[in-house]
């Protein structure tokens, strides 16, 4: 048997599995391997979920806030404070009144600039 070799850029896990599979495998096979690659890296992907959500101190309770509040909220809006709250940004910056009522919420905590107060914000920072 001869020895394949691989050079780089291919990742250690792409050279494992050329290794492994140098030969053909019958379809079936290779769509098992698939579906275990794919659970793999599901359970991967819920880890580092569950890690964010426990570093964040995010609560169930928490979670159903942020659901009623997406609820109640302007439905076009929703996606910017998904991504603060996400991101943990420390503000988002807007002069539109529909975010108003995350002044009513204790948590997440959005905080609210208008382009006024962050123009400000700036002005300052570069001084």
């Amino acid at each position: 048997m001869s020895t394949t070799v691989i050079n780089p850029p291919l990742s250690n896990l792409q050279v494992e599995k050329l290794k492994l599979f140098a030969t053909d495998i019958h379809e079936e096979n290779l769509k098992e391997v698939k579906s275990l690659v794919a659970h793999y890296l599901l359970e991967k992907a819920r880890d580092k979920a569950d890690e964010v959500w426990q570093a964040k101190g995010f609560t169930e309770e928490s979670f159903e806030r942020q659901i009623t509040l997406s609820a109640s909220f302007d439905q076009d809006d929703n996606k910017f404070v998904d991504c603060d709250f996400v991101a943990n940004a420390n503000f988002l910056v807007t002069d539109d009144k529909h975010y108003k009522i995350l002044e009513s919420v204790s948590f997440p905590t959005i905080n609210i600039l208008s382009l006024t107060e962050f123009s400000t914000l700036l002005e300052t920072k570069n001084s």
